[in-house]
Parts: structure tokens; sequence; C-alpha cells
């Protein structure tokens, strides 16, 4: 097959004879009608992002396409959860916080930039969070305590918007919020007590404090008192 400018032409070894193969040389036909080959060598592009490349975040909001308030994300300041807490999930978000490819980046002196959880890849904010074998335990954990679907994050965004997807209620769901912000935080402490104290990691303490800590967050600030640690460990509450 090919083309001479005006039309195409084809170069058969066999013919088409059968009323099927005719049917499907017409369909051919018919799509390449106004098709027009340049002298340009063939690519491939992905039709689900503008830059024609693939990704796995592209593939992910191609499947899944996220709420209008995901498309125009702006971070949720969760007011169960101290100013603090909020402030380091919006750095990292950013990417600002002093991890250690951070620290390299602004030329100060690291023994390493591997992350100091698992030392297979740079200490990035999203690695330490979304990429790293601990994180992905202590997540893996708190979607068992909180009975929502499995964590999947391709980025750090992904944990801040988790609670839209979780299809609870909504008081519920702002409480999974904050303890979502509250393991953020948590992992931060633990990979700061083992830099600066050699203090070893442990998913057991630091699913520990993100329990204890949420439910004491959430019985001050939301002036929830009437909550028991069991409800708490057993995340039944708020469901009505």
């Amino acid at each position: 097959m090919g083309t001479n400018g005006s039309g195409w032409f084809w170069s058969w070894k066999r013919p088409p004879a059968s009323p099927a193969k005719l049917t499907e040389l017409a369909n051919l036909i018919h799509l390449m009608r106004g098709f027009v080959l340049i002298s340009v060598a063939d690519r491939w592009t992905w039709v689900a992002h503008d830059s024609g490349v693939f990704s796995v975040f592209s593939l992910k909001s191609f499947i899944q396409p996220a709420p209008q308030s995901a498309r125009n994300y702006m971070l949720t300041w969760n007011n169960w959860v101290p100013k603090k807490v909020c402030l380091l999930a919006w750095r990292a978000d950013k990417d600002r916080l002093p991890t250690r490819v951070g620290l390299a980046r602004r030329s100060i002196q690291v023994p390493t930039i591997l992350c100091v959880f698992c030392g297979e890849a740079d200490e990035t904010s999203e690695h330490l969070f979304v990429s790293c074998s601990f994180a992905q335990s202590v997540w893996q954990l708190i979607t068992q305590w909180c009975k929502v679907s499995s964590i999947y994050a391709f980025g750090f965004r992904d944990l801040l918007v988790l609670h839209w997807y979780s299809r609870i209620p909504k008081k519920k769901m702002k409480a999974f919020h904050a303890i979502i912000l509250k393991a953020i935080w948590c992992i931060w402490r633990m990979r700061n007590d083992m830099v600066f104290n050699r203090k070893p990691p442990s998913l057991a303490n630091v699913i520990g404090s993100i329990k204890v800590l949420s439910l004491l967050w959430v019985k001050n600030m939301v002036k929830e008192r009437s909550i028991t640690s069991s409800q708490w460990r057993a995340f039944d509450v708020f469901n009505g």
C-alpha cells in the first residue's frame, strides 16, 4: 500500500475476494479518507496528557478523573489538628522540607542523600511519605484501622486528597483527613529521631502515636469528649 499524492494505490499479493474482506477494505478506505502522509518519522504519543509523554500519574488521572476541587487543588487546612501539622503538610507538598535531597540542593553537606528509612532511594518528600516501604506500611495499617480502601498514592498530593474518595460520612471524612495529616507529622518526627538521635524506626510506635495524639486533638479541638479510646481504636465514630 502507498500513496502517489492524489490517492492510494495497492500492491496485493492476493487481492481480497471474500465479502468479509471486501467489507473490511471498504471500511479501511473510509477511515483513511482525508488522511495525508508526511515525510516525518513516526513516533508514539500519549493522548491522555498535553505533553504527549506517558506517566503513571497521567494514567491515574485518565482512569479516575479527579473532582473539580482536586484539579483546582488548594491544601485543606483541617482545624482538627494544630496549625503546625497543616504547615508541615503544605511544606512537603511544595517540596520545601529539609530532606536530604533538599539540603543537598541548597549546597548543604550531607553524608548521603539516601532515604533514612530504607536506604534504597534518594530522600525526597515524595519518597519519604509515599514510595518508601516504611511509609507504605504506615498507610496500609491506617486504612485497616479506618476501614477504608487501600491507599494507592502516586505522589504526595494524593495523600492530601484521600479523604475525598473515602466514601464515609462527612464528619468522619474530616477525622480521616486529620489522621492522614497526623501520620505525615509522625513520619517526619520519626525521620528526625533517626537522623539526630540515632533512634531506630518503629512501625508500632508511629501508629500508636498517630492514634493517641489524633484522639487527643479531636477531643480537645472538636469538643467531642464523649469519644472513648476503644471507639477511636475501632474508628467507630461520627457515623451519623
